[in-house]
């Protein structure tokens, strides 16, 4: 597996290969004949995504390059024809699907207003920050609406899993803190065992980066997939990424959460949204404690990467570690 640090020093590469491939794509589908390709807009290790135009309209293209590409765009196409028509329209939204093409590996899709939320929290004000980050509660809740279940929760499969993971992390130093984390999950374990949760079919990758925000309107990319997972863990799975990507800082003399942190007042946001309301909040707790684990799992190069997990960890295992 490739490492954070070989993907950025790669992402020229990687845009001009995948623009061959669209173009190669073009010539061999006529409904591709009214796409002009613009500039990269992000490229990773398993898709990469264009600024476009089709027949004018401002656009985005997804290139998917792993070998389950054709699954990943039918599945695209598939909750986009079942979500888009609840929300085409108001401030919760996901974009108008324009076309796919799954044999090609390839997704159209309407180019969403605003910024990246990631890019636009930087430097928000507080009560900015908050209003975003309920928005983001609440366009999860729509999202799920239709497709839920209720059923206890199985913790000690997390437990386990993240014992099996933490044999995998990359160090020694990843190691023992992803250990540690696999013993207080196991220990949380026993007091939410039986505990009634919702299942549903999620967005599976709910981050900053994965959302567009032009302060009004909330829109939801990237929905390739079919998970029926705790509405907790994609939860926790928001909160995890916004503050491993920008920790929260501590003054001098205040009462801010200690270094690496979930930031009360952002949890306390998405909470407020009412997406969680039938969730005990252990369950939040308990699943981020897996969303922190599975980041110390991953390879990573970066040093600025691996600091940040290991104080999410740290501030986690501050409230929660094994006795």
């Amino acid at each position: 597996m490739h490492t954070p640090l070989y993907h950025a020093l790669a992402r020229p590469l990687l845009a001009r290969r995948r623009r061959s491939a669209i173009a190669a794509a073009t010539a061999a589908h006529a409904e591709l004949a009214a796409l002009r390709i613009g500039p990269s807009l992000a490229q990773g290790p398993k898709s990469g995504i264009f600024a476009a135009s089709y027949g004018g309209a401002p656009v985005v293209v997804k290139i998917d390059v792993t070998g389950k590409a054709a699954d990943a765009i039918r599945l695209e196409a598939a909750n986009l024809a079942a979500l888009y028509p609840a929300m085409a329209e108001g401030p919760l939204r996901l974009p108008r699907p324009v076309l796919h093409i799954p044999e090609a590996g390839i997704g159209v899709t309407e180019r969403a207003k605003g910024r990246r939320l990631s890019d636009a929290l930087r430097g928000a004000s507080t009560a900015r920050r908050a209003r975003a980050i309920e928005q983001v509660g609440a366009w999860l809740a729509l999202y799920t609406a239709a497709r839920r279940r209720r059923t206890s929760i199985g913790p000690f499969y997390w437990a386990e899993l993240q014992r099996t993971l933490a044999a995998s992390a990359p160090r020694a130093v990843d190691r023992t803190a992803a250990l540690a984390i696999a013993q207080a999950l196991a220990s949380m374990a026993d007091t939410i065992r039986g505990s009634q949760i919702t299942q549903a079919v999620v967005h599976g990758d709910l981050t900053a980066r994965n959302l567009m925000w032009d302060g009004t309107v909330m829109t939801g990319i990237d929905t390739a997939s079919e998970a029926w997972w705790p509405l907790s863990k994609d939860a926790a799975r928001f909160l995890v990424q916004l503050t491993g990507a920008r920790p929260t800082r501590r003054l001098p003399g205040s009462s801010a959460p200690p270094p690496g942190a979930i930031a009360e007042a952002d949890r306390a946001a998405l909470v407020a949204s009412g997406v969680l309301r039938s969730e005990p909040p252990a369950v939040l707790d308990f699943f981020t404690g897996v969303e922190i684990g599975r980041r110390l799992c991953r390879p990573q190069t970066l040093l600025t990467e691996r600091g940040r997990n290991h104080a999410l960890a740290r501030a986690w295992l501050a409230c929660h570690a094994a006795k």
